[in-house]
């Protein structure tokens, strides 16, 4: 019986884990995302990509809790608390591509102004132009 519930004991440790692992994962996916092709994506798109993300989650949970068979009894409130965490991270995707694209706008003002105040400092800096010197004698 001792080795029993070391192993059984083993498996429900590991399926309690499982749990913020995956979770963790979905995370950092979308704190990582990058548009393929430099467009972000539509508030559709970006469910569509959640979606996706959240069922490959649920897969991979399934994948590992399914060989824990001695845990199986706490596999339906493992589960369930997992889709509840993914359906918290819904709209995420979005969030993350809006703060990107407000991020870019924010930097390309800031990168015009500095262009234009080094223009300005080089515009002062410089000699006057022939012509200026001409046109005062």
């Amino acid at each position: 019986p001792d080795k029993t519930d070391s192993k059984k004991r083993r498996d429900r440790e590991t399926l309690r884990s499982l749990v913020p692992e995956k979770v963790r994962k979905v995370d950092k996916i979308i704190k990582r995302f990058k548009p393929e092709d430099g467009v972000s994506p539509s508030w559709v798109e970006c469910a569509t990509i959640e979606d996706d993300l959240f069922l490959m989650a649920l897969a991979e949970f399934d994948k590992v809790a399914g060989r824990l068979w001695r845990a199986k009894n706490d596999l339906p409130r493992r589960r369930s608390q997992l889709v509840i965490d993914l359906k918290r991270r819904k709209g995420e995707l979005f969030s993350h591509v809006t703060r990107l694209k407000n991020l870019v706008a924010i930097m390309m003002e800031d990168c015009m102004e500095r262009l234009e105040d080094t223009e300005e400092k080089l515009k002062d800096s410089l000699p006057p132009s022939r012509e200026s010197i001409v046109s005062t004698f």
